[in-house]
């Protein structure tokens, strides 16, 4: 028998992660578009929809998907990939997954005129994690400006879980920090506009 090609473990990783995203995304309020070929940074667009409507709101996410994510419900300390997490009290979790991302892609996402999300996707649990680019670098800026790899560190109080009761609703999570980047970008255009003129 000939020999064939074979598929690379990391793309079927992939491809459950872009599975896991749309399950756990409610369908009839966020509308996933995957892009679909090579990408630069930017995995697919998601589009918030409100009382059976589309919106036009729309967010670019990059989808990072492994089956070695830590696992948050047990303490995990000597992780050699810049992870850090522990189980904290009273079910809140505490703790990060540190992600180097190269600057060009950063400053790609800065350049992108739709806010952007990281998003982390657990196959092995089947959860997502997820944090906002534009907050991170903002409020670490002389770190990312001095280095080639900026480390984004998604909390592991972000986690969206699995679950029919737990998929991300509209009006809450995600969709809210879509309109509180819009109006922080609007009224950053303005400030720069009145100092422009001053």
């Amino acid at each position: 028998m000939c020999e064939l090609p074979k598929r690379p473990e990391q793309h079927i990783i992939d491809e459950r992660g872009v599975v896991l995203l749309r399950t756990i995304l409610e369908p009839k309020n966020y509308i996933f578009r995957n892009l679909g070929g090579r990408d630069y940074g930017i995995d697919g667009i998601l589009e918030i929809a409100e009382n059976g409507a589309v919106t036009g709101r729309m967010m670019s996410i990059q989808l990072k998907s492994s089956e070695n994510f830590p696992d948050f419900c047990t303490v995990n300390h000597d992780m050699n990939i810049g992870i850090s997490a522990t189980e904290a009290k009273v079910g809140v979790i505490e703790g990060f997954i540190s992600i180097p991302i190269k600057k060009t892609t950063c400053n790609y996402w800065l350049q992108n005129t739709m806010p952007v999300i990281l998003v982390l996707a657990d196959v092995r649990n089947n959860c997502l994690y997820y944090t906002y680019v534009d907050e991170q670098i903002r409020s670490r800026y002389r770190e990312y400006i001095e280095c080639d790899t900026f480390r984004f560190d998604v909390p592991a109080n972000s986690r969206i879980l699995r679950r029919d009761h737990n998929t991300i609703e509209s009006g809450e999570g995600i969709s809210n920090a879509y309109r509180n980047m819009i109006f922080k970008r609007k009224r950053e255009i303005i400030g720069r506009i009145a100092t422009a003129i001053n």
